[in-house]
């Protein structure tokens, strides 16, 4: 069973059609996806995925109808109302 490795995301292969996609081996390629999806001190294995969801649609190609990602590409995580929230509930506030 598949999970995406990205906080807060619940999507698994169980109940998707989604694309799960495995991080890539070239080290500053894997950093970049490391920073942005938020896990900075995440163990990465082979079973580590990030699913489709955190990709824009022309980071992909499918030949053959195969869902690939495009060399180069690297997730996002969308700004959540939680994200909104732990910042302002964290940010000093102005006297």
């Amino acid at each position: 069973m598949e999970y995406c490795s990205v906080p807060l995301c619940t999507s698994s292969e169980k109940y998707s059609l989604l694309s799960f996609h495995s991080f890539p081996s070239d080290t500053e390629l894997r950093a970049k996806w490391v920073i942005n999806i938020h896990r900075e001190n995440f163990p990465i294995t082979s079973h580590s995925k990030v699913c489709g969801r955190h990709f824009l649609p022309h980071d992909f190609i499918e030949p053959c109808g195969l869902r690939r990602l495009k060399k180069g590409a690297v997730p996002f995580q969308p700004v959540s109302l939680y994200t909104v929230r732990c910042t302002f509930i964290t940010s000093p506030t102005v006297p």
